[in-house]
């Protein structure tokens, strides 16, 4: 079980250099938790995808359908004044600061490709390219 940031889904649904890391990930790791917050910024970056017409939207829209049908089952409540604590700890925001508390709070690690959440919180994270390999966690 690990908690996966939002980089780590659009990595296994978007075609690209670490959807193998995304998908090797997938298949030793096949449960993966989420706090809500990653329905928000999957959007995020489905938009900015297509302002820079990077898909055409009919297919945003079944990347999108793929990655709620995928990730709403592994939604995780989360202690958002832990989330506070940390954000404010670790001098990051209060979004990166859920995925890293629902981390903690379930005994497990984040997989993010989040260089600066890598640098703050070695102890409860992992790249995404720990997983190229196929070494185990």
């Amino acid at each position: 079980m690990v908690v996966v940031d939002t980089n780590v889904v659009v990595a296994l649904l978007v075609q690209g250099p670490k959807m193998p890391w995304s998908r090797k990930l997938r298949e030793q790791e096949p449960n993966w938790s989420v706090p809500e917050l990653w329905r928000h910024e999957m959007l995020n970056v489905l938009a900015t995808m297509e302002r820079g017409k990077v898909f055409p939207r009919i297919e945003l829209e079944s990347i999108w359908k793929l990655a709620y049908t995928m990730l709403v089952p592994c939604e995780r409540n989360l202690d958002y004044l832990a989330a506070l604590e940390m954000a404010a700890s670790l001098s990051i925001s209060v979004y990166d600061a859920q995925f890293l508390t629902l981390a903690r709070q379930m005994g497990t690690i984040l997989v993010t490709e989040d260089k600066e959440l890598l640098r703050k919180a070695p102890h409860l994270t992992r790249p995404l390219s720990h997983y190229k390999s196929g070494s185990e966690p």
